[in-house]
């Protein structure tokens, strides 16, 4: 901490422009920098130097290149400052400067130099100079120590044992390497572990003392522990060569073989010294050709940090013995002379450094047919390697010709390499699903091709994604051509051509992989081919005879009404469908529980007089923007409301009404047929404010349907009798009336609301209902585990205990016992379709599996809670442990540190002279773009506003430094995740209270997912102007230096990883669009009616995972008008929205962004001030 106010000030420096002082980068920047390399933070090392405008060109002392791991560039600075490091003005230099000499030397794979190095640097240290002071002999001694384990590295790879032996007994400041470099000598000199028992005695003792700091260390930390977890199991692996050199069998050299592959499979992939000292162990006994894989996995996990680590692995693999050197110079003949899976192996090494075409004409070189000179054939000595040559040319061959791979001979070759690695790996999960991909992606993108054409790719696409299902690891991994297989089925109408082979699919793939989709498969139940609703059945039918639990409130959720919302006239077919797959397959028992809990859980969602309140608000709003006059098709749909039913038929806009026909009159063709032309264009031509005034109406008889089934609210006085009034003078064009009235019953009602919210009798009223509802036979919420449903706890009871949030829709947090005693905590929530969020989760659960598979930060994987819809305007959400919203956070933390709630508020009042409502209601939507964001710079720069409340409420919160520390990074890396994910999803409204952080670990939650797919940029009312969140005080939570460290690097890491899975993105996405129970929510129906087709938002989507949003050429560039708006909308992000929302410009590829200028891009927009000071006040931009 003491060193914050330095850093504060060399941070301004930095970021001015000017230099920094050497001695503040000495005594600062370089001991900080050191400190975060040591915690394995080597983000925020990078981040630091970035923020300070670090100029690697001015490092003479290569301390600061070797901490960037700029290795090469290292050595040579520390070469340089070698040969002039004889004066004594800096007597530690010298010293310092040949250790990371000869550290770097090592890290770049030069280990014949670097043991020259060291026995050079150890032998002068040997001698010391007769004018040293007690501190430089110290010193240099330590150096000396730390430039012997580095010699003793060397010569131990180079096979000189004696240069080993003698470095060891140079190891002074360090006793476990000691032991450890001794312990390896011994074990070369003498196979007999009783030959020398001091040896043991040391060795054992050395264990031991490693264990005991584990004991110390574990308790703080696995990272603290770590080094000597990993040196704990070295002492072990030497003792299990000594066991594989005793060994008899082939059998337990094999055992241990794969328990040493296993182990370093296992370590981390930044850790590569720890990985590279069990390698070592491990060629005491093997050489690297007996342990391939182990070696190929070693050098692509180093290959990003330190590349001529991974060469000289490679270089290691080749010639069968631990080499000399890194030089990645290997001649043909040695390649020649590897082994099928070791050739391979280097070809991909080569595709990853960067040389394209030497990668991909070795492989065809090596799975070429046999000639006359070599008549080997690859695909029947190696099977396994032929495939897997075939399917990597097959995907390079697509990566470099990524515009036009579908055209031609292109096509043609990719397909024979990938039916080849098929061929060769039948029961691959990868071949067939690349096969699959390429087959989809032709017959999407080829616009040449005939209709027996397009069937046939099609019928090779079905084909292969069924292959892929069936052979999947994982019914996660599978969930991409899942998805891919519905959208061929449904959206590409597949079910008319592959009638058969869906019949044989629908077979072949197991209950675990439809599982995941069951949203989707309902939401198809009530598509318009009888066919396709056919499929859907049957697989639907199979899941509820294998696991009823799965598919009971998901069917449900089509049949139980909302008590406060009005019926519709009519069943649809998802509704009937739904009827017959419960009363059917679902046990009577379970169906008949979860019906009951799931009415309760609707009755007790909303209590009656909100949602009436509630309704009211909204016609007062909708009618706000309907034209005074009225029209003659508005008299005429007056009558039908004066009804005596309880369930008054209602009045649909035209373009609904052929759905009404479809499913209530048998003359549908009849009726459609004698439409006259003009009918058909006075339909067309309905106007917006008549579908305004339509939907008022129907919320309208919305409260009238709960008056009159609520007999509870007679105390109000005759809420249905007034409001037919309202209905009657809006019929005879007494419009001042009926709006006076209006206001009158919503006056009345919200101060009735009030007095029940002021008395807590909501909350108490809310759960009565379910208090009876105990011992049920439904699984408990978001618990049912598929693999295990025997151990699935049940719901026994509902608790009276009652929570109403505090925000604008007031929904319940309750509790639920379960079977096994554990008390479940849900969120209750009303007038809200949920289903979107429930597909939300599973693109969260798409990138959890990818960032897994990466073995990236765990902090990096998306919080994920259950989504439960208990109908279309009732679900359950489960509830985040521990988390609390950002809003909740900084409110608290500023109302215990007497702080004042409204700081930022009272800034900008200040500077216009008015109180902040009637600024926000007057002048600031008059202000320009320039000016708010000028009044914003003044609030920030104010000393009063430090916007330092959330990082001082984590600090505050952490129990030790340490805690904080990693809650902190959490907070960071989680952020950064989400940040990337929401905007490839387009996930708007991220005001402070849709973000939950959860104190115990740091972690981001994000909650609300109705607002994805860019609805809220193209809105017409206050459109946002940011792709995310990143205001001031999330900056501020992060390191000192902001969003230059970790957040960048992280934000960097996960975009490259969507970009890489772009197709399984792609495929998830495009699922959602094309889901009819998503196209047809509020928000989405909005935007596909006034801005892009379906095929437009995932293109959107897919030049977001190109890097392509900005690429439209100028000569096509077009300024974004957003239909609908009047007038129209002076907004900052202009030229993003305008390139980004381009639906017609033809991209250019050579344009695409990189992961990393994409992030530089975005993370511009979302920080810059004119952008923010646009968004709507409750959206807190200044927090």
């Amino acid at each position: 901490m003491k060193l914050v106010p330095y850093l504060g000030s060399s941070l301004s420096c930095g970021k001015s422009g000017k230099p920094l002082e050497r001695s503040v980068i000495e005594h600062v920047i370089l001991p900080l920098a050191q400190l975060y390399s040591n915690l394995g933070m080597q983000d925020s090392v990078v981040g630091l130097f970035s923020s300070i405008h670090y100029l690697e060109s001015q490092d003479t002392t290569g301390i600061g290149l070797e901490l960037l791991r700029k290795w090469s560039d290292a050595r040579s600075a520390y070469s340089g400052s070698l040969q002039i490091s004889s004066s004594p003005v800096l007597p530690g230099t010298s010293d310092q400067c040949r250790e990371g000499y000869v550290r770097t030397l090592c890290m770049c794979g030069e280990w014949r130099s670097a043991l020259t190095a060291a026995k050079d640097f150890v032998r002068s240290a040997s001698s010391p100079g007769p004018s040293m002071s007690p501190q430089q002999l110290q010193a240099s001694s330590s150096a000396a120590s730390n430039i012997s384990i580095s010699g003793a590295t060397a010569a131990w790879i180079l096979n000189e044992w004696d240069e080993v032996a003698d470095f060891a007994q140079r190891i002074t400041n360090e006793p476990m390497q000691y032991f450890f470099v001794n312990a390896v000598v011994f074990n070369h000199v003498n196979d007999n572990p009783n030959g020398n028992q001091d040896q043991l005695i040391c060795i054992r003792d050395a264990r031991l003392s490693l264990e005991a700091s584990l004991k110390s260390l574990l308790p703080v930390s696995y990272t603290h522990a770590y080094d000597s977890i990993t040196l704990l199991q070295n002492f072990q692996e030497i003792w299990e060569a000594v066991a594989f050199r005793r060994a008899k069998t082939a059998t337990r050299r094999n055992q241990i073989k794969e328990m040493w592959a296993a182990r370093v499979n296992s370590m981390k992939s930044d850790n590569y010294f720890q990985k590279l000292r069990s390698l070592m162990i491990h060629s005491l006994v093997l050489t690297p050709a007996d342990m391939p894989e182990t070696w190929l996995q070693f050098c692509e996990s180093v290959r990003p940090t330190y590349p001529q680590l991974a060469n000289w692995a490679m270089r290691s693999l080749q010639l069968g013995r631990l080499a000399s050197t890194a030089s990645d110079d290997i001649s043909a003949a040695v390649v020649a002379k590897g082994t099928p899976s070791v050739r391979v192996g280097y070809f991909m090494h080569l595709w990853n450094t960067g040389k394209l075409s030497d990668a991909v004409s070795g492989m065809q070189s090596l799975v070429a047919p046999p000639t006359q000179t070599c008549s080997c054939k690859l695909e029947e000595i190696d099977p396994r390697s032929f495939g897997m040559g075939h399917l990597k040319l097959g995907l390079w061959k697509q990566e470099i010709h990524a515009d036009n791979f579908w055209k031609g001979e292109l096509r043609d070759g990719i397909i024979h390499h990938l039916h080849s690695a098929i061929r060769a790996c039948p029961d691959d999960y990868d071949t067939w699903h690349a096969w699959a991909l390429m087959n989809y992606r032709i017959q999407q993108r080829e616009s040449d091709l005939d209709r027996r054409s397009q069937s046939i790719f099609v019928s090779k696409a079905h084909e292969g994604f069924v292959a892929a299902i069936c052979l999947s690891p994982s019914a996660a991994i599978s969930l991409q051509d899942v998805m891919r297989l519905l959208q061929l089925w449904f959206v590409q109408n597949g079910v008319r051509t592959l009638k058969e082979s869906i019949a044989d699919a629908v077979q072949r793939i197991s209950v675990e992989h439809w599982i995941h989709v069951v949203p989707q498969l309902i939401a198809h139940l009530g598509h318009d081919s009888h066919d396709v609703r056919d499929v859907v059945f049957r697989i639907l039918q199979k899941i509820a005879l294998a696991h009823p639990q799965v598919v009971v409130f998901p069917l449900l959720v089509n049949i139980i009404q909302d008590p406060n919302v009005l019926p519709a006239d009519t069943t649809s077919h998802r509704d009937s469908l739904s009827i017959a797959l419960l009363e059917k397959y679902v046990p009577q028992r379970v169906r008949r529980d979860a019906e009951w809990a799931g009415r309760q859980l609707c009755a007790a969602a909303l209590m009656p007089i909100e949602h009436i309140l509630e309704q009211m608000t909204l016609v007062a709003e909708e009618w706000a923007n309907i034209d005074a006059v009225q029209s003659p098709t508005r008299s005429s749909i007056g009558t039908p409301f004066i009804a005596n039913s309880d369930i008054p038929h209602f009045p649909v806009p035209a373009k609904d009404k052929s759905d009404t026909y479809e499913a209530g009159s048998p003359n549908l063709h009849r009726r459609t047929s004698n439409t006259t032309a003009a009918n058909a264009a006075e339909k067309s031509n309905a106007s917006s404010d008549e579908e305004d005034y339509l939907r008022a109406i129907r919320r309208l008889m919305t409260v009238v349907f709960i008056y009159k089934n609520n007999p509870t609210l007679g105390k109000l006085g005759d809420i249905g009798k007034f409001t037919q009034q309202v209905i009657d003078y809006s019929r005879t064009g007494q419009r001042e009336n009926a709006r006076s009235l209006l206001e009158q019953l919503i006056e009345e009602i919200t101060e009735h609301v009030k007095k029940i919210r002021k008395a807590g009798e909501d909350a108490l009223k809310a759960v009565e209902p379910l208090a009876s509802v105990r011992n049920l036979s439904v699984s408990m919420f978001g618990e049912y585990n598929w693999t295990n449903p025997s151990q699935v706890p049940t719901i026994a009871s509902f608790s009276t205990q009652c929570d109403v949030i505090r925000s604008k829709k007031r929904p319940r947090k309750i509790r639920v016992t379960g079977s096994n005693g554990a008390v479940y905590a849900f969120l209750l929530k009303s007038n809200e379709d949920i289903r979107l969020d429930e597909r939300v989760m599973q693109l969260f659960g798409l990138v959890n599996s990818f960032v897994e598979l990466q073995k990236s930060s765990a902090n990096c994987m998306i919080t994920k809670f259950p989504v439960i819809p208990i109908s279309a305007n009732v679900g359950l959400l489960g509830w985040v442990e521990y988390s609390d919203t950002l809003h909740d956070v900084i409110s608290n933390y500023r109302t215990l540190s007497s702080a004042d709630g409204y700081l930022e508020r009272g800034l900008l009042s200040e500077q216009f002279d008015e109180p902040f409502e009637d600024l926000m209601r007057t002048t600031w939507p008059k202000v320009q773009i320039v000016q708010k964001a000028e009044a914003f710079e003044n609030v920030f720069s104010s000393p009063t506003c430090e916007s330092a409340d959330l990082a001082r409420s984590m600090w505050q919160r952490a129990p030790s430094a340490e805690v904080w520390l990693a809650r902190r990074t959490a907070f960071t890396e989680s952020l950064a995740t989400m940040s990337m994910v929401g905007y490839i999803l387009g996930l708007g409204d991220r005001h402070m209270g849709n973000i939950m952080l959860n104190m115990s670990s740091g972690k981001i939650a994000h909650i609300d997912f109705g607002d994805s797919f860019d609805v809220c940029r193209v809105r017409n009312t206050i459109p946002e102007t940011v792709p995310f969140r990143l205001t001031r005080i999330l900056i501020h939570a992060m390191e000192v230096f902001g969003v230059d460290g970790v957040f960048r690097s992280t934000c960097v890491s996960i975009l490259s990883l969507l970009h890489h899975h772009r197709d399984s993105i792609i495929a998830l996405l495009s699922a959602f669009i094309y889901d009819p129970i998503v196209s047809h929510q509020e928000s989405m129906r909005s935007i596909l009616e006034r801005q892009s087709a379906p095929q437009n938002i995932v293109e959107r989507i897919r030049n977001k995972l190109r890097g392509l949003e900005l690429a439209v050429p100028d000569q096509q560039f077009q300024p974004f008008d957003n239909k609908g708006a009047t007038p129209i909308i002076a907004r900052p992000d202009i030229h993003f929205v305008s390139h980004a929302f381009n639906d017609e410009a033809k991209r250019d590829v050579s344009a695409a962004l990189a992961p990393k200028e994409q992030v530089d891009m975005l993370i511009s927009e979302a920080t810059n001030l004119e952008n923010l000071s646009s968004m709507y006040y409750g959206w807190a931009p200044l927090w």
